[in-house]
């Protein structure tokens, strides 16, 4: 069982395990050394989801791990975050988080294992949806944000039904939102274009 979630863990533990693995293994593109001023509230926010872990409140674990690597990205955050997302029984959620793993963190052994089980698992059940921008964008599916820095491939995974995705860029510009009919096992692709802004209409004295 993984110690991780079931001692209690300090702040200040936290705060080292993050900056460790918030380095990226010698395989993987190098990345920023994180902000130091963030490190504090990716160590809280992780102790918090391990506290809701534990009072197998999954979902707000989740939520908690995926807030500690935004403010910290790193392969020991995320890799709770999946665990908790497939236990909340939140596939979509955990396949998507675990392929953004798999994009950043490629050469972790631990992290790629459990992203690989995380997508064997739910995968069957779910759409696929393999997303280009014309340029860095954020995605959004309906009103909940898809972790991740601003990028121009995406893959994202859709429970079945009607699902909106939308995308937003640098400059406050959007693309249009597509509205997908899910089908499990089914799986698309999706291009977004910024909107250009349509010029204020003249007031009329």
């Amino acid at each position: 069982k993984d110690r991780t979630l079931t001692t209690p863990v300090a702040v200040a533990a936290v705060l080292s395990a993050l900056l460790l693995a918030a380095a990226p293994a010698s395989a993987d593109p190098p990345a920023k050394a994180p902000d130091a001023a963030r490190v504090p509230t990716a160590a809280e926010q992780f102790d918090a989801g391990v506290h809701a872990y534990k009072a197998r409140n999954y979902e707000a674990a989740a939520s908690h791990f995926e807030a500690a690597d935004a403010a910290v990205p790193s392969a020991f955050a995320l890799r709770q975050a999946i665990r908790a997302r497939a236990d909340a029984g939140q596939g979509s959620r955990a396949a998507t988080l675990a392929q953004l793993a798999l994009e950043r963190y490629g050469s972790d052994d631990a992290l790629s294992k459990a992203a690989h089980d995380a997508i064997d698992k739910f995968e069957p059940g779910l759409q696929k949806v393999s997303v280009s921008c014309a340029s860095p964008c954020v995605l959004a599916i309906g009103t909940r944000s898809v972790p991740g820095d601003a990028s121009t491939r995406w893959v994202v995974y859709l429970d079945p039904g009607k699902v909106a995705i939308s995308a937003s860029f640098f400059g406050g510009a959007s693309g249009a939102p597509r509205t997908s009919a899910a089908k499990a096992g089914g799986a698309v692709e999706v291009r977004f274009d910024p909107e250009e802004k349509k010029p204020a209409a003249p007031v009329t004295p």
